[in-house]
């Protein structure tokens, strides 16, 4: 069975070293944002290593609920991507605008390391951002890249929810994840951001929703730009115990 899903085209993309219970594993889904049951989760990523579900979708909010398309499962504050100006953007369109489409359209699959991209900037009111994943096999590296084109105004939120224990290291830099015994490191690799650990919770930009499903065990770690009007955000997922080198971070155009 074949290690890598996707395709030039496609609304998603899997990258895994194996199927071992050792593997490292990540994914990114985009698509269409107008869809019957749809969140605002272009640009949501899930990533496994080691038989773990280290970065997590946290699934479905009861259809049910008064305003449950408000609420934080569904808005793009609860996925892994990126909110872009939320004091405007969360309460107008939840996030991401439901007109948005966006389709891989670069993909490589080899046996050493495989990639995918899109476009997602019909999702925010943006000059342009692209998002890409890549896997570097041998090492089990996993690499997420957001190359951001704004103004200096513009407010840029990364997030990424876990169950695992998060310790930040290098004064935020590079994070160490554990959870049932194995353990994660991310390391963000470009420029001057750093990460936090914040709630799985709408923030106050979101519109309130009351009785939502509690989010139990689980935090998010969070990066925040702004004040440049262009930002290459790199964040490399290794194994805890890899002492090796990260690949040298280049530009989505030259990823071949």
């Amino acid at each position: 069975m074949g290690t890598d899903y996707g395709a030039v085209g496609t609304t998603n993309a899997t990258f895994r070293t194996s199927w071992n219970d050792g593997a490292m594993f990540i994914g990114c889904h985009w698509g269409d944002e107008d869809v019957p049951h749809g969140h605002k989760d272009m640009g949501e990523f899930c990533l496994d290593y080691g038989g773990q579900r280290f970065l997590l979708d946290l699934g479905k909010e009861d259809y049910n609920l008064p305003g449950c398309y408000d609420s934080y499962r569904v808005i793009s504050e609860g996925h892994n991507t990126l909110t872009i100006n939320p004091k405007t953007m969360l309460k107008a369109h939840g996030g991401q605008k439901s007109s948005a489409e966006a389709y891989v359209n670069k993909y490589k699959s080899s046996d050493t390391d495989s990639f995918a991209v899109c476009d997602m900037t019909s999702a925010y009111d943006i000059k342009s951002v692209q998002r890409g994943i890549r896997l570097f096999k041998a090492d089990s590296i996993a690499i997420l890249q957001d190359e951001i084109s704004c103004t200096a105004a513009d407010e840029i939120y990364w997030y990424a929810h876990t169950k695992a224990e998060i310790k930040l290291l290098d004064g935020g830099k590079a994070a160490v994840l554990t959870l049932n015994g194995k353990s994660l490191r991310a390391t963000i690799q470009s420029g001057d951001a750093v990460f936090t650990i914040e709630d799985a919770k709408s923030s106050l930009y979101a519109k309130s929703v009351a009785n939502q499903t509690p989010n139990t065990g689980v935090q998010k770690l969070a990066i925040k730009l702004t004040g440049s009007d262009s930002y290459t955000l790199t964040v490399a997922f290794t194994p805890g115990n890899y002492q090796g080198e990260l690949p040298a971070v280049t530009a989505i155009a030259d990823w071949n």
